[in-house]
């Protein structure tokens, strides 16, 4: 709410400025016989509201050309008709072909400044707006995030300094448009506007759109053929058929623009198309050739040049006509070739205005790189500063500068402040928490009816950054993979989750976060839901399944831990990442749940290290004793101990099948876990890190399903399945041995036992996926995966529940897999190269 009071205040301020330049003089106030640019548009009212269409860019006894003739597109000249057509009916004596030249009064005055205020209002205001609100947001969470994950890359920092908002108000406060419109005066705002929503449907895709646009702002001013061609090769690079497309679709979507343009061409001059020579004299008058490059207070290259080398003397003007034209393309086409092949969005006669066409692009850019666009636009401005001389807009100049500088000052102290106390180093309390996700190696299915399976910590990390940030009262969860950010109340979250108490299953004297397993865990999952549905109810639309849960395992993990403390929360920003594809297999839902148990901890660590009276009132009192690096940045044993079963209970809230406790274990402690139901984790380490191939079948697991069916197998076939896990269970613990004889031999430099290790564990890993295949949990994807793998001498078997998923196969240290991942992937697997074994969860 105060973002849109902000822009509203913005915006009265920056048209109140426009009013405020008005009361200055114009171009060529009082300068008989031309007058100036004021006089210029005034004229053309007349005419287009005088004289019949076909003689508007004619010379003629009632038009004469050479005063002040109309040489705008067909565009501008229906706006003059329409402005004229107002003025007649205000006065008369405004648009009276003849007699009204040179008019100037106090109430004509008002009436052409009102008109360029209306255009500012109706069409570049709003074009402003939408662009900052909408095609900044769509990159705003990505870059920002990446900003924060990047540690001390200078290059990104100043990304997204500026919120939209603030953006806005700077972008309206631009001295050089309010100078040259609405001192000076022209209408620049409209085909600038025209441009403006022609880019905000190129960031959003919409390439019709963008071409309308285009079109419109090119037949209001011909001055915007020089951003004619950068649209002209980002649109044409869109036709490129991409991967999977024929050479058709791409045929029919340039057909598609092209046709749209060429429709669009013929609405706007079907006046002037039933006569050759009308076509003729409209390109003559908006390509005066005939003024060249020297003109009246043009300040540009040639200018300069011509102190060194006399152009001017030496070429006459079609001469130059033909030198500007190369000149320009061959500066314009090199950056045009790179837009064509790499398209990206970001990324003749010469007037005294043309600074604009430059300065409203750089606008556009002002949140990505404040700075350096401040200090063109100011540059910009003082560029014109003979223009505002001899208008006599000094004055106006000068204050609207000052304005400008001083709102940038405001802006930019208000915005730093925001970064510094989001940036690293610079908030109070800034966090990175990471976990690993979890491979089964062997004992899939086994170990749910209390066989031993052998797990291991992947390379592969969900990775979460809190830092607090200065929004007042909120608490942003931004979540990269799932592309969804949402902004919480923090006080309704404290007092929906933090202030009541907490329902547990025996007297809250014995409850704090280090008693997870004591919480009422359907208890406060009803609590949590109701939150969650309140908060997401008005999305639309309305959240997917993964965003649901995802919000769901952080508030549960929320108020499970920070519940039983008085510590004062501050408004903070959770960024979630992940290196693991959700629900193939590889312990992502655990991977995530261990990490947001170690965050909130962390947080808890950090605001109560040293005090000892932090507990709320009836529960467990808790304190850290001292502040120094290793209490903050590591875990103790028993710590690790709570982070395992606090994410065995959020996991219990994300997964529809039965949580066994392995996978959180796995992802808590890292390495090697020998785990058995009911009984006590044996963690193995392992010294050398092994290269692990994940081959993702695409194929959609149902783990639900998967355990269905082998519980319906066993109950049809007790014994024999009986026999196949306990052949399951012998496998593994063969697999134990001969893993760490692979480990010992890594350390120890023993070629000859590693490569005789490594062979006994292909074997075993064929063995498993074969008695798994018994069970009828393999899938044809999967077999195809194995084939493929068999050919190039590796063995691979399914990993998880089954039925889809991901393949498994371990690399030997001296094996090149680049042909083998190659021709995996050419047909159509997705394979990830990772290590097996690292580290648990742990503040990086």
């Amino acid at each position: 709410m105060c973002e849109i009071w902000l822009v509203i205040f913005g915006t009265l301020v920056a048209v109140l400025l426009r009013c405020c330049t008005m009361l200055h003089s114009y171009s060529g106030e009082g300068t008989p016989p031309m007058y100036g640019d004021y006089e210029a548009q005034r004229h053309w009212m007349e005419i287009t509201t005088n004289l019949p269409l076909k003689d508007w860019y004619r010379n003629t006894t009632d038009n004469h050309l050479d005063y002040w003739g109309l040489d705008y597109p067909p565009l501008t000249a229906y706006h003059m008709y329409l402005c004229g057509a107002v003025a007649g009916f205000i006065n008369g004596n405004f648009t009276k072909l003849h007699d009204s030249r040179g008019h100037e009064s106090e109430t004509h005055k008002l009436f052409m400044r009102t008109t360029v205020l209306v255009g500012d209002i109706l069409v570049y205001i709003p074009a402003l707006i939408l662009y900052y609100y909408t095609c900044v947001q769509l990159d705003k969470r990505k870059e920002e995030a990446k900003k924060n994950q990047k540690k001390g890359n200078k290059s990104v920092l100043s990304l997204k300094i500026f919120d939209p908002s603030l953006s806005v108000v700077l972008g309206l406060l631009y001295p050089g448009l309010i100078l040259i419109d609405h001192g000076h005066f022209q209408y620049n705002s409209i085909s600038l506007g025209l441009f403006i929503f022609a880019v905000i449907c190129i960031l959003h895709r919409w390439h019709i759109s963008a071409s309308i646009f285009f079109c419109l702002a090119l037949n209001y001013k011909q001055m915007e053929l020089y951003h004619s061609l950068p649209f002209f090769f980002y649109l044409l690079s869109t036709c490129i058929p991409k991967p999977g497309q024929t050479a058709i679709s791409g045929l029919v979507y340039l057909t598609k623009i092209s046709l749209t343009v060429v429709i669009m061409f013929i609405v706007i001059w079907l006046p002037f198309l039933f006569d050759v020579e009308d076509i003729r004299q409209v390109l003559h008058r908006q390509f005066p050739v005939a003024r060249g490059v020297f003109e009246d207070k043009v300040s540009n290259i040639w200018c300069a040049l011509n102190v060194v080398f006399k152009f001017k003397s030496r070429f006459d003007n079609f001469q130059m006509m033909r030198i500007c034209l190369f000149t320009t393309l061959s500066a314009i086409l090199p950056s045009s070739a790179d837009l064509f092949l790499r398209p990206n969005v970001k990324n003749y006669q010469v007037h005294e205005k043309t600074i604009l066409l430059a300065a409203i692009p750089v606008l556009l850019y002002f949140p990505y790189a404040p700075f350096m666009c401040f200090w063109f636009l100011c540059i910009s401005v003082f560029s014109m500063t003979p223009l505002i001389v001899k208008d006599q807009l000094i004055i106006a100049f000068a204050a609207l500068v000052v304005f400008y500088i001083v709102s940038f000052r405001v802006c930019i102290e208000h915005s730093f402040k925001s970064m510094f106390n989001s940036s690293e180093g610079l908030s109070d309390v800034e966090l990175k928490v990471s976990a690993p996700g979890k491979i089964i190696l062997h004992g899939e299915h086994s170990v749910v009816y209390g066989k031993l399976a052998l797990a291991a910590s992947l390379g592969l990390r969900t990775k979460l950054h809190l830092y607090e940030i200065d929004l007042p009262n909120k608490l942003v969860l931004n979540c990269l993979p799932l592309d969804f950010e949402y902004v919480f109340d923090l006080q309704e979250l404290i007092e929906e989750l933090l202030d009541k108490p907490i329902a547990i299953t025996s007297h809250p004297s014995s409850f704090n976060w280090e008693s997870p397993k004591l919480v009422n865990h359907q208890s406060l999952v009803e609590i949590v839901e109701n939150v969650v549905v309140e908060a997401l109810m008005n999305i639309n639309p309305a959240p997917n399944r993964a965003v649901v849960q995802t919000v769901m395992g952080v508030l549960y993990l929320f108020a499970g831990i920070l519940s039983s403390t008085s510590v004062s929360l501050c408004p903070m920003r959770i960024i979630i990442d992940s290196d693991i594809s959700m629900g193939a297999g590889t312990g992502s839902s655990a991977s995530f749940s261990v990490a947001f148990a170690a965050l909130f901890i962390s947080y808890l660590k950090r605001k109560t290290i040293g005090s000892k009276n932090v507990s709320k009132d009836g529960f467990k009192p808790f304190y850290w004793p001292q502040a120094d690096v290793d209490v903050l940045t590591h875990y103790t044993s028993g710590e690790l101990d709570r982070i395992s079963d606090w994410a065995f209970q959020c996991e219990m809230l994300q997964l529809t099948s039965r949580v066994l406790g392995l996978d959180n274990t796995v992802c808590t402690f890292g390495n090697l876990v020998q785990y058995r139901k009911n009984h006590s984790t044996t963690h193995l380490t392992l010294n050398t890190p092994l290269t692990l191939l994940l081959v993702n079948s695409k194929e959609p697991r149902e783990t639900k399903k998967m355990v269905a069916a082998v519980a319906k197998l066993k109950e049809d076939f007790p014994h024999l399945v009986e026999h196949i896990l306990e052949a399951l269970e012998d496998l593994t613990v063969n697999a134990s041995g001969v893993i760490q004889k692979i480990d010992t031999a890594a350390v120890a430099g023993d070629g000859a036992g590693l490569s005789n290790g490594f062979n006994k564990w292909k074997t075993l890993i064929e063995i498993n996926h074969s008695l798994l295949c018994s069970l009828g949990v393999s899938h044809p994807k999967l077999d195809k995966i194995n084939r493929i793998l068999d050919k190039f001498g590796l063995s691979g078997k399914l990993t998880g529940a089954g039925g889809g998923g991901y393949v498994i196969s371990v690399i030997p240290p001296s094996y090149d897999p680049k042909e083998v991942i190659r021709v995996l992937k050419k047909n159509g697997f997705e394979v990830t190269v990772t290590k097996l074994g690292g580290p648990g969860v742990r503040v990086d």
